[in-house]
């Protein structure tokens, strides 16, 4: 009772915070004897959520080993591959991934997706939750053994990572851990410290609430 009223807390802040950047509106709406607030999408919040779905799914259905810049902000923004890592962790964590697969795919609207698709997004949105939870960051194969109590594979998904994949996410910790290296400067491994314990929060959230 104590988490979901702290929870309740945290979201209308998060509301109170996205009303105040523009991208959401405050209304009333009736519901029968009593008006409620309601925050909806404002043209600014409906692109920043589009350019956010696309980053997610450019990433995710990357088939090359380099990072796309599709799934990357605009040059000059801080911490571009971590931000976009971020990103897919914490929609995975949520529970809402499922609900932007394929939003950015096709040009005459959402792709539809199999079924087989989906799972390989959620694989390797699960391989990059490991990944990202060791300090250092490592590999989907170096990373497995120490990180599965963080994995939040969906039923019996196998983890097995094709060499491809593994490529791709090494790519992501590396260039993830250059960005990390140039912030932090000489503290640098405080700053990963940090990141990675956040991932491992956010990959545990399911068995802490």
């Amino acid at each position: 009772m104590k988490i979901s009223y702290q929870l309740k807390q945290v979201r209308e802040r998060i509301q109170k915070g996205l009303v105040d950047k523009g991208l959401l509106s405050t209304s009333k709406t009736n519901f029968l004897l009593f008006d409620m607030a309601t925050h909806p999408t404002t043209p600014l919040g409906i692109t920043l959520k589009a350019s956010i779905i696309t980053r997610i799914n450019a990433l995710l259905f990357a088939k090359s080993i380099s990072i796309p810049q599709a799934a990357l902000q605009e040059e000059g923004t801080q911490c571009r591959v971590l931000r976009s890592v971020a990103l897919c962790i914490a929609s995975y964590a949520a529970s809402v991934l499922e609900n932007a697969l394929g939003q950015a795919q096709g040009r005459a609207g959402p792709a539809v997706l199999g079924f087989e698709e989906k799972e390989e997004a959620f694989q390797r949105c699960d391989e990059i939750l490991q990944a990202f939870t060791v300090v250092p960051f490592l590999s989907p194969t170096a990373s497995s053994s120490s990180t599965s109590s963080s994995s939040r594979r969906r039923g019996n998904r196998p983890a097995s990572t094709s060499s491809t994949e593994q490529e791709a996410i090494a790519e992501l910790t590396k260039e993830a851990m250059k960005e990390i290296q140039l912030e932090g400067g000489d503290s640098w491994e405080l700053y990963a410290e940090v990141v990675g314990a956040v991932f491992e929060l956010w990959g545990r959230m399911d068995s802490i609430l």
